[in-house]
Order: C-alpha cells, then sequence, then structure tokens
C-alpha cells in the first residue's frame, strides 16, 4: 500500500459514515411518514414491512458506529504517524491534505509557498512516510 492510499483512507472513511448516514435518515423519515389509509377493500396488517424496515435502519445505524469508532482510531494513529515525522513543513502539508482535505492551492497559500514546491514537498513527505511507517 502506497502512503497515499493509507493516508487517504480517512477521506473514504468519512464517505462511508456520511452516505450510511443520509440512507438511516432516509429510512428514519419513511418509517415516520404517514400513509393515507384504504377503507375498501379487507383489512391486513403490515407490521412485518415496519419491522423489516427497523431492522435495516438499526443494522445501518449499528454499521454507522463501527465505522466511526473504526475512523477515530485510525485518524488518532495517524495523526501520530504524520506527528513523528522528522520535518515540520512534511507534518504541517500532511495534517493539511489528509488531516482536513485541502486542496494543493490552499495549502500553497497557509504554508506561503508557490503551488509547484507545495506538490514537490508533498512527494518528499508521501516518500518520507512511506519509509517510516509503511516499508517493510
Amino acid at each position: 500500500m502506497t502512503a497515499k492510499t493509507y493516508l487517504n483512507q480517512l477521506r473514504s472513511l468519512e464517505a462511508t459514515i456520511a452516505a450510511r448516514k443520509a440512507e438511516a435518515e432516509r429510512l428514519n423519515a419513511e418509517r415516520t411518514y404517514l400513509k393515507g389509509v384504504s377503507y375498501d377493500g379487507d383489512r391486513v396488517q403490515t407490521s412485518a414491512s415496519h419491522n423489516a424496515q427497523f431492522e435495516k435502519l438499526a443494522d445501518i445505524i449499528a454499521d454507522t458506529e463501527r465505522s466511526v469508532v473504526e475512523l477515530a482510531e485510525k485518524r488518532h494513529r495517524i495523526i501520530n504517524q504524520i506527528n513523528g515525522l522528522q520535518k515540520p513543513e512534511y507534518i504541517e502539508l500532511l495534517q493539511l491534505r489528509y488531516l482536513e482535505h485541502q486542496k494543493f492551492e490552499a495549502i500553497a497559500c497557509t504554508m506561503g509557498l508557490s503551488y509547484v514546491r507545495v506538490t514537490h514537498l508533498h512527494g518528499e513527505a508521501l516518500l518520507a512516510f512511506q519509509k517510516k511507517y509503511l516499508t517493510q
């Protein structure tokens, strides 16, 4: 696994969590939405459908909670690893890029460097991270 792929795990997990939360909100809204009652025909109990929706919602919430814990653990580990690098500019750049999800243009402004210098420094920082933490 490359350093870039490893560090991008946070963004991927955050996107997964956001999608699950949106799905849970949608299911909860459907579950609580009152539907019109038809008085034509036979009356049939529909609790099985509601139970299935509730179970699906509970599963999504449980999966989301597990993902939130996983994200917190990975984020903590990655923060410690980034902070373990020798050069302060590597630390700042990787924090801005992978923890705050900033674009290179914004990082260049924050660090007072040119865009080109930031992209070169990013490559150096990834190599340093790879050597220190991901090389067998």
